[in-house]
């Protein structure tokens, strides 16, 4: 697979679109820009219409906002390369392999826990099940300790920086350059959240282009 963090899933229409040259290294041969389109795949993926980081004025939120979910049934591109004929897919910078929930979603349901929310209550408003609230939190706690291993972030280097909503917000801003995503995979070559395996019987090959 090749992660893009220059696209996000509002803006992957445009690689869709795209009919010319792609200046991705293959990770499986290091061939660059050696590409043709190989057709696409249908994934969905779960994002939030509200970022859930802040807990607003008198420590409230907007109920109504914050369990609004947006689930993308969307059309992903792949591409082989021309040298060693492997294909790969295009995902971005917001998603995570081989799972439904966008990065910030996750981010969102750990936030939701630092706010006091209840489970109960997201679980009344089919927000999501109590087993993935806590696979969300699960999954993110488990990845702090390789994050505290970015010593240039500067939000890393705060105590107890998971603990703070506006570091959080901070940290996991999509707009931010580099997105803290591509920082990650350079540091560990491993996308972040990602939980599935690389073994023997089964060859991961990831690359990134920021």
């Amino acid at each position: 697979m090749i992660i893009d963090f220059s696209y996000d899933v509002d803006s992957y229409q445009e690689l869709l679109a795209h009919y010319g040259n792609w200046p991705y290294t293959c990770p499986v041969c290091n061939a660059v820009g050696q590409w043709q389109r190989h057709g696409t795949y249908l994934r969905y993926l779960l994002v939030s219409e509200d970022d859930g980081y802040e807990s607003g004025s008198e420590n409230r939120i907007d109920l109504n906002t914050y369990y609004q979910w947006k689930t993308h049934h969307m059309k992903i591109l792949r591409i082989r390369c021309k040298s060693c004929q492997h294909t790969h897919a295009i995902l971005t910078k917001d998603m995570v392999p081989y799972a439904i929930s966008s990065i910030r979603s996750i981010i969102k349901v750990y936030c939701h826990k630092l706010l006091g929310q209840s489970v109960t209550e997201a679980e009344k408003r089919d927000w999501m099940s109590h087993q993935q609230f806590y696979h969300c939190i699960k999954n993110f706690e488990q990845m702090r300790l390789k994050l505290q291993e970015l010593t240039e972030l500067e939000e890393v280097r705060v105590k107890q920086w998971w603990d703070d909503l506006g570091i959080l917000k901070s940290l996991f801003d999509i707009s931010r350059s580099p997105v803290l995503e591509c920082s990650f995979f350079q540091k560990h070559q491993w996308p972040f959240l990602m939980r599935r395996k690389n073994t023997d019987q089964c060859l991961l090959f990831v690359a990134i282009f920021c």
